[in-house]
């Protein structure tokens, strides 16, 4: 689904938005989108990693975005940190191999917590071993295409998603006139830094009330703490101060662990 923001009418009160079903990895039809218009800005949120499946298909969705945008317009998106997912696939590899788990008996690597959970079937990945002087170790590789993993989110997704590798999408954005403005931001950093800084004239914490993306929590009650280990950090900071009747919003561990899977990109659409 592609969604655009369109003829800004009077800001304070509403905007006009037009909805368009189509599957952007592959060629927009004309009579999708209204002909000879471009935007100031393309958003893709959690949805740029499905047209990884393919380089045909990683190519039609940039070259798609590239051609809606005008000259110095922005094309931003939220996919998952590829460096992270190996980082936690590695881990799983290794328990694995602590177990003297033979590496043919590995059908597939899975890693996640209560809330979630990614599974790389043995088809999507290839283990190495290397071996030095001062230790042995196992080795993870993917392919740059059709790295699938099944993505598990409680209550919201669970389907087949690819990896993403950041240089391999800056290089392929440059085919199509498209330069980042910065390099990845995790997006729990940036959750994190949005919330401590003052630059913005609204108080971040007033939206996050609104959007109700916070749990509450007040010590009196003991909730939601049904279990201290996903807590612990507000319990320990709460037990930190004098007064600790204050309520606070939060997330838990395993809501975190989430959140910090996921990156920002922004890219620039540069003159021709």
């Amino acid at each position: 689904m592609l969604l655009l923001w369109i003829y800004p009418m009077n800001l304070l009160r509403f905007v006009v938005i037009d909805f368009f079903v189509a599957d952007c990895s592959e060629a927009i039809l004309p009579q999708v989108l209204p002909s000879g218009v471009l935007y100031d800005l393309v958003s893709c949120q959690f949805a740029l990693h499905y047209a990884f499946e393919s380089i045909a298909q990683a190519r039609r969705i940039l070259s798609n975005i590239s051609s809606l945008l005008q000259e110095n317009g922005f094309f931003i998106a939220t996919i998952p940190n590829a460096y992270e997912l190996l980082r936690r696939a590695t881990e799983a590899l290794n328990k694995h191999v602590e177990k003297q788990v033979s590496e043919s008996d590995i059908k597939e690597i899975k890693f996640g917590n209560p809330v979630y959970s990614v599974t790389f079937p043995k088809a999507s990945f290839s283990i190495s071993r290397t071996t030095t002087q001062t230790e042995d170790a196992v080795e993870l590789t993917f392919p740059l295409f059709g790295a699938k993993y099944n993505f598990f989110l409680d209550g919201v997704v669970n389907c087949p998603e690819f990896v993403v590798y950041p240089p391999l999408l800056d290089r392929l954005a440059a085919d199509y006139g498209l330069v980042p403005v910065h390099e990845p931001i995790s997006f729990a950093n940036n959750f994190y830094s949005t919330l401590r800084s003052r630059s913005s004239p609204q108080d971040p914490k007033d939206l996050l009330k609104r959007m109700e993306a916070l749990e509450p929590w007040h010590k009196s009650n003991n909730y939601p703490c049904s279990n201290d280990d996903e807590y612990i950090h507000l319990i320990d900071h709460q037990n930190s101060l004098r007064n600790n009747s204050c309520s606070y919003g939060t997330l838990s561990k395993s809501d975190w662990e989430v959140t910090s899977m996921y990156s920002l990109l922004a890219y620039k659409k540069k003159n021709e």
